[in-house]
C-alpha cells in the first residue's frame, strides 16, 4: 500500500527506499557538500601519505606526473556525487 492509500501494480516490483523516504533537494545538497568536503580532506591526506612513501626524492618529473594524476582522480568519485545531489 503506498502513502495514498492506492495499491501498487501487479508486478510493479518492490518499493525502493527512495519511494518511502525521499529526501528534498535542499536536504541531498547539505549531506552532497559534507560529503564531498570530507571526501576531498581524506582523499588528499590519502595522496600526501602515499606520494611520500612512494615517490623517490630528488625525481621531479615522477612528482609532477603523480600529481597530476592524483589531482584530476578525485573528480570521478566527485563527479558521482554531485549528479546524485541533483537528482
Amino acid at each position: 500500500m503506498r502513502r495514498d492509500g492506492a495499491e501498487r501494480p501487479a508486478g510493479a516490483g518492490p518499493s525502493s527506499a527512495l519511494d518511502v523516504c525521499s529526501m528534498s533537494p535542499r536536504l541531498k545538497k547539505f549531506i552532497g557538500t559534507l560529503l564531498l568536503l570530507l571526501f576531498v580532506a581524506v582523499y588528499a591526506f590519502i595522496m600526501m601519505i602515499v606520494a611520500t612513501a612512494v615517490l623517490p626524492h630528488g625525481n621531479k618529473a615522477l612528482e609532477l606526473g603523480f600529481y597530476a594524476v592524483a589531482g584530476f582522480l578525485w573528480v570521478l568519485p566527485a563527479g558521482l556525487l554531485i549528479s546524485w545531489m541533483h537528482r
